[in-house]
């Protein structure tokens, strides 16, 4: 919910409301699978890749108090599920973990599919941790914006939202601030995208409409 000063006028307020809120309903209503190929890469993945990890992600899930089927979309967002997966800036394993991310959760192999799961849901709990003064029901938005782009940057965006009266508390506000800064701050853009891509794949997956 936003704050608005009292000498701020209603409209200003209603305003600024409305553009947030539908801001946050493209967030919602996005559809990444709405084309067959897309359907059926994220489908024939699932079908194939997902039975060899899926205990792996129900007990890591179990570990760190997490949805595993969060975990599983935000692997599919990172690898495809590929556990062998390497980026050209030396990001590897299912999660993609850094060499530093890796060795802090205590993963000595990242391109072992248990381990890269469980350092992965261990930064998510973390992050998770980061923002507990957030209401749960937008909690994991906050720790997911956190775990692309660092909890650092995420508070920051907070502080920028509280100066000006506005709920920085609320992924609404935080969502359409990212929206309206991404061409200044490219982090912004991949930030949005990562929350959004997964938060689709993961209504697909729970709903299996893909």
């Amino acid at each position: 919910m936003i704050h608005c000063p009292k000498k701020a006028s209603y409209f200003l307020c209603d305003s600024i409301k409305l553009k947030n809120t539908q801001k946050l309903a493209a967030f919602y209503n996005q559809n990444l699978l709405k084309d067959a190929y897309s359907q059926d890469h994220f489908q024939k993945t699932l079908t194939e890749k997902l039975p060899d990890y899926q205990s792996s992600f129900e007990e890591q899930a179990r570990n760190y108090n997490h949805d595993w089927e969060l975990l599983v979309a935000m692997g599919y967002q990172e690898s495809h599920l590929d556990a062998n997966a390497v980026s050209p800036t030396g990001v590897r394993g299912l999660m993609m973990l850094t060499n530093n991310t890796a060795k802090a959760m205590g993963v000595s192999d990242r391109v072992d599919p248990y381990q890269s799961i469980g350092g992965g849901a261990r930064y998510l709990e973390q992050m998770k941790a980061e923002f507990a003064d957030v209401p749960k029901t937008d909690r994991v938005w906050f720790a997911l914006a956190a775990y692309n782009m660092g909890p650092n940057a995420v508070k920051s965006i907070q502080r920028k939202l509280r100066a000006q009266g506005i709920d920085d508390k609320s992924w609404a506000n935080v969502y359409a601030y990212l929206a309206d800064n991404k061409a200044s701050n490219s982090r912004y853009g991949q930030a949005m995208h990562y929350v959004s891509n997964i938060r689709s794949y993961l209504e697909s997956i729970k709903t299996q409409t893909v």
